[in-house]
């Protein structure tokens, strides 16, 4: 949707230029004049300044040719003043308004000046009227009229024609006893005119059709500027203000309420299910729904005065200003108004279309100090209560100040392995027969300049958010192996290392390749590394899981089922996949000895990994009597603060020194 042509440009194209090259257009022609005004009158001065420098060559040469005739003097003192004062004049303020007009009135005056010179300086004996100077004379009137003087050619025009009937009332006059001779010159004299004329009339056409290009380009041009203008600041499907015009908008309106000591309510409608629409029936659909939504819009806010002003500040975010509107029942009763219209059905094609739309509310200067603050605060209310059913939200400057830190957090992350920030910590696993270490399980750590430490429970989603798990995950691999290797060589053997992987890592087809490189660049034996897994990798595509996990087992490594009991898997799922240890949930660990239902799934959970010949592991143990109940289960493993809180590769040296297992 842009705004039309503009209505006080004429189309060009439609201006047909007259015989004597004038447009039909009255307006047209004037703006033609202006501008071509400027180069017409030097034009024109630079011809008089001319005009005097030829009738002085002329002077000298006739005066050199025949000394004696002294009417070629009449040169001097008639035709240069008249030329002189013209120039005079042009630069006058008449002059300059009738300056056509002046111009063609100095040629005529300036020629019949020049004829009657001619005519005595015939009469004396010189090159007269009837001769061939005086045929070169009015050559060069013509020339200079059409051509040379720059006037229009509706003033040539007439000019000429009267230097044309001058010259011949002269000639027939001075050769009034010649006929043959006179209408010989006669013809050769209105050649000259028709094709003085001629030249003049075709370049003013090609003038004027040089005007008409640039006329029409400058329309172009100004269309095409005042609808860029128009899009910079509004929305091409709908009309409707863009996220910048609706900034603009918001900074006016702001302005308006600190000067009036007013609030001024934002609504931000969140569509994002039009996103879903667009994918799967393409832009035109989603343009169309578009449409109908806006429509509908403005029908809801039809009861509301001043009618709200709304604007489309993303592709699936309709804002709504309410200008005006103190009452903080009626923007609610408004906006819960405008959402039910949107949550009504859409009808395109055939069928039904539901948008779900939610909105989120900002008040301004409350929620904000600023237009544009105060829409961050709108569509901080959206993000932060998005998993909320309701439709309607307001601001939490809480949430807000949470959401800020996030994005903080996020942005550092994405520098934290190259800034040396993330570190690994080991926690040992014991067996649980004679509290000897077996292994240690390899957990990221974020030492946040700032901060501090940041929980992994912080930051693990954000990694797999941002897509860094990928590198950061092999980051992790690579170090664990080697530190393996590290501990060996030192005389601290340990039996196994164990790396927690994300469901994203298993996901990616050259996982299995990752860590195959993982083992060959450390020299880890394969054996020792075993993989931590949650129950999510069980829940979607179990052919693809299976397929890595078979990759992954035939690299000689070993598997773990990590947190098992807390996921959507059921117990008889895990005999699909090749795990080989299953490590109980810190959660029914610590809860079963005091808790029935938390007894029996444990209970259960150990009898299957028996049944299955899998080593099992539990986490969390942090009291005696927790280790002599698993212990009284049959548990191999245990993991938790009674033995060790996670600490650095040097601490756990030191906690444990060279003592291989038995």
């Amino acid at each position: 949707m842009v705004p039309p042509a503009l209505d006080s440009s004429p189309d060009v194209r439609k201006l047909p230029i007259r015989l004597l090259m004038r447009f039909t257009d009255p307006l047209f022609e004037q703006r033609f004049l202006r501008f071509y005004e400027g180069f017409y009158r030097r034009y024109a001065q630079a011809s008089l300044v001319l005009g005097m420098i030829l009738i002085v060559g002329d002077w000298l040469v006739d005066h050199l040719a025949f000394p004696e005739v002294s009417a070629n003097g009449y040169r001097m003192v008639l035709s240069i003043p008249i030329l002189a004062v013209g120039l005079a004049l042009s630069f006058s303020r008449a002059g300059k308004r009738h300056w056509q007009t002046l111009m063609a009135a100095i040629i005529v005056l300036v020629g019949i000046s020049l004829y009657w010179t001619l005519h005595r300086i015939g009469l004396q004996g010189g090159s007269g009227l009837g001769s061939w100077v005086g045929i070169l004379n009015f050559t060069f009137f013509e020339l200079y009229c059409f051509v040379i003087l720059g006037i229009g050619f509706r003033y040539a025009l007439p000019t000429g024609l009267l230097l044309f009937v001058g010259f011949e009332v002269s000639i027939l006059t001075v050769l009034a006893g010649e006929m043959e001779h006179g209408s010989y010159l006669t013809y050769h004299v209105f050649t000259v005119f028709l094709l003085a004329a001629m030249i003049g009339w075709w370049r003013e056409y090609l003038l004027r059709k040089e005007f008409l290009a640039v006329a029409e380009l400058e329309v172009a041009t100004q269309v095409a500027l005042s609808q860029a203008e128009y899009l910079s600041e509004h929305d091409a499907v709908t009309g409707l203000r863009n996220l910048t015009g609706f900034i603009a908008l918001l900074e006016r309106e702001t302005r308006a309420a600190d000067a009036q000591h007013r609030t001024l309510p934002l609504l931000l409608i969140d569509l994002e299910r039009l996103r879903r629409i667009r994918d799967a029936f393409g832009q035109k659909a989603a343009d169309h729904l578009t449409r109908s939504l806006v429509d509908r819009l403005h029908a809801s806010a039809g009861p509301f005065q001043p009618t709200p002003e709304f604007a489309r500040t993303s592709s699936f975010e309709v804002a709504v200003l309410f200008r005006h509107v103190q009452d903080t029942a009626t923007v609610i009763e408004a906006s819960e108004r405008l959402l039910e219209s949107l949550r009504q059905p859409f009808h395109l094609e055939g069928q039904d279309f539901y948008l779900l739309p939610t909105g989120g509310l900002g008040l301004y200067p409350n929620d904000g100090d600023s237009g544009e603050a105060t829409l961050k605060a709108a569509r901080v209310a959206l993000s932060t209560h998005a998993h909320e059913e309701r439709s309607l939200h307001f601001y939490n400057a809480d949430h807000d100040r949470a959401l800020a830190q996030r994005q903080r957090l996020e942005e550092d992350l994405r520098g934290a392995l190259a800034a040396g920030q993330l570190s690994l910590a080991y926690q040992p696993l014991v067996r649980v027969s004679d509290r000897t270490p077996s292994g240690v399980e390899a957990l990221l750590r974020w030492t946040h300049p700032t901060l501090g430490a940041i929980g992994p429970v912080e930051f693990i989603p954000m990694m797999e958010e941002l897509g860094l798990i990928h590198e950061i995950g092999e980051w992790v691999l690579n170090e664990a192996c080697a530190q393996a290797v590290r501990w060996q060589q030192s005389g601290l053997v340990l039996t196994e290392m164990a790396v927690n992987v994300s469901g994203l890592q298993l996901a990616d087809p050259g996982f299995a390749s990752r860590v195959s490189r993982a083992l060959a660049q450390s020299e880890l034996p394969p054996q020792k590394l075993v993989l931590e897994l949650t129950e999510s990798v069980l829940v979607h595509d179990n052919d693809a899981a299976m397929a890595q996990l078979s990759a992954l087992k035939a690299l000689g490594l070993r598997l773990a089922l990590d947190d098992f009991g807390t996921g959507f898997s059921s117990l008889m799922s895990i005999a699909r996949f090749p795990f080989d240890i299953v490590k109980l949930d810190r959660s029914f660990v610590q809860a079963a000895p005091s808790t029935r239902a938390a007894a029996a799934i444990v209970e259960a959970i150990m009898a299957l990994a028996t049944r299955l010949g899998m080593e099992t592991v539990a986490e969390g143990i942090e009291t005696e009597e927790q280790l002599q109940y698993i212990a009284a289960l049959g548990c191999h493993l245990a993991q938790g603060y009674l033995f060790a809180r996670p600490c650095s590769a040097e601490e756990l040296t030191v906690l444990y020194p060279a003592h291989p297992p038995q």
